[in-house]
This record gives C-alpha cells, sequence and structure tokens, in this order.
C-alpha cells in the first residue's frame, strides 16, 4: 500500500525486467503496459481527498481499475522505453485528479490523459506546466471542443455585430459571433461568446478587432448566421455595423495544444493572413 504521494510518484517509471522477446517492438509496447500499470498505483493517493467528500469517488474508483491502464498505453504508444522519464508531481498529481472527475466526459478525459503522457516523455516533458491541470479543469466539454477545432489554425475569423442609432451611437447586438456549428446548427453568439471569453480569460486565445483575416472568402460565413440574419429582419442591413477580427492562439495556448492535444494535426489545415 502506497502511503504518500512522494512514494507513489517514485515508482512511475520503474520499470520491471524485459520481457524476453525477440521481437523489440512488441517488447517496447510490453514495457509501456508496464508503465502504465505503474502509474495506475497513483490512484490510491490521488483518490483520497474525492473519497473524503464522497463525490464520484466509486464511478472515478471504477474507472481507474477498469480503464484507466488501457487509456494510458493507448496514450504512450509508440513511445520508446528510454524516452519514459519520472513525471514532475506538481504536473501529474493535479492531472489524475482532474481525471478522477472529468473520466466520463470524453474530450476532457482526453486532455488530462495526454497531459499525463506528456509528463513521462522525455521529448515532450518541458511543455506540461503545472498550471494545465487547473485550466482543464476551468473549461466545459463544448470549450474543450471549440479549443480543438479553432487552435489548429493560429488564429480564426470573429465578428461584432451592432446597430447604429440615431446620431453616432451604436448599440452593440451580438459580440463573438464565430463560424461554429454543432449538429448542422449554427451556434449563436449567447452561446459562443462566453466560451470564448473564457478561452480568453485562460490566456489560451486573445481576441483583436483590429486586425482582419485577409483572404477575400473569410467572412463569407457570416451572412448565412442566424445573429447576421437577425440583426437585418429586425433593424434592417443599413442601420448594421460589423467589427471584424481575428481570434488569435497565445504562445501560452500553443503550448497548451502541444501538452493537452498532440494528436492535433495542423498540417494542411493551411495558415490565414491577417491585415
Amino acid at each position: 500500500m502506497i502511503k504518500t504521494a512522494g512514494e507513489a510518484l517514485s515508482t512511475v517509471v520503474s520499470i520491471t525486467d524485459k520481457v524476453k522477446e525477440t521481437d523489440s517492438g512488441k517488447e517496447a509496447m510490453q514495457e509501456l503496459g508496464k508503465a502504465a500499470l505503474t502509474l495506475s498505483k497513483v490512484v490510491n493517493v490521488v483518490l483520497t481527498p474525492i473519497a473524503a467528500v464522497n463525490f464520484s469517488y466509486d464511478k472515478a474508483r471504477e474507472y481507474f481499475a477498469n480503464q484507466f491502464e488501457t487509456d494510458m498505453a493507448n496514450e504512450m504508444a509508440g513511445l520508446d522505453q528510454e524516452d519514459l522519464i519520472d513525471p514532475k508531481p506538481s504536473v501529474v498529481a493535479p492531472a489524475l485528479q482532474g481525471l478522477a472527475f472529468a473520466h466520463e466526459e470524453e474530450h476532457l478525459k482526453e486532455m488530462y490523459l495526454s497531459l499525463i503522457a506528456s509528463s513521462m516523455n522525455k521529448s515532450r516533458s518541458s511543455l506540461a506546466h503545472p498550471s494545465f491541470s487547473e485550466i482543464i479543469k476551468q473549461l466545459t466539454p463544448d470549450e474543450a471542443v471549440v479549443f480543438r477545432e479553432f487552435s489548429r489554425p493560429t488564429y480564426f475569423e470573429i465578428c461584432s455585430l451592432s446597430i447604429k442609432t440615431s446620431g453616432r451611437v451604436v448599440t452593440r447586438r451580438y459580440h463573438d459571433v464565430i463560424p461554429l456549428s454543432k449538429d448542422g446548427n449554427w451556434l449563436r453568439s449567447k452561446q459562443t461568446s462566453p466560451i470564448i471569453r473564457n478561452l480568453i480569460r485562460l490566456g489560451l486565445f486573445e481576441v483583436d478587432y483590429g486586425a482582419e483575416v485577409a483572404s477575400e472568402s473569410a467572412y463569407v460565413w457570416l451572412e448565412g448566421h442566424p445573429d447576421y440574419i437577425d440583426c437585418v429582419q429586425s433593424y434592417g442591413k443599413d442601420r448594421l455595423h460589423i467589427d471584424k477580427g481575428a481570434c488569435v492562439l497565445t504562445g501560452f495556448g500553443e503550448q497548451f495544444k502541444s501538452a493537452v492535444l498532440p494528436r492535433v494535426d495542423a498540417e494542411g489545415e493551411g495558415e490565414k493572413e491577417k491585415t
């Protein structure tokens, strides 16, 4: 029985004797399976505060007992044994605790597992910042999806729709309109604005309404967006004022993406130009 977090974490990369196999690739995979199994020993320590509040404890315990080893083996597939390192407690302990609460949310679970795997990978461990678990904890599943989708290019289009009244007064009607749909339907700004603002608050994105994506077709989607249609139908096109901008992935956001979404492949997405 592991009594302290320090004792648990010291076992994370202790690999048992190599299985006598002639197939070196298979042998490496078996090594990784053992590493993932050893990591699961940390669970007894991680689950202690969860058991204390008796919230989701049984489900978390069942996940770590039955699924965690497989999930970690999949995350670390292809990693050579010599690239395994002892992860920093400041990274892996809060990630495991976050995973205990979020293991039923697929997109959040993926982020936690990838962060743990990155912390154990010699070539990626420097990307695994201790604050990343706290960031994931403050994301909703929808926000995790938006971050995944819109972090592939370095920035994407965003608009703000306002209504011109008498004189020079402008009343802002819709904030942070973005080209995002779910189940074939556009998401309204009342849904997307809180998502964007939380991603900005967490330091992952920043919005620049002084810069536009340069492509001629960049904002074509806007005229089919229900927020735009609502403004035109309610107030007329002549009174509609549009601020076009770009939502930009920050350097911190780039590091976060690399640590928690290493499988997101930006190749082929193409880089857009800003003016």
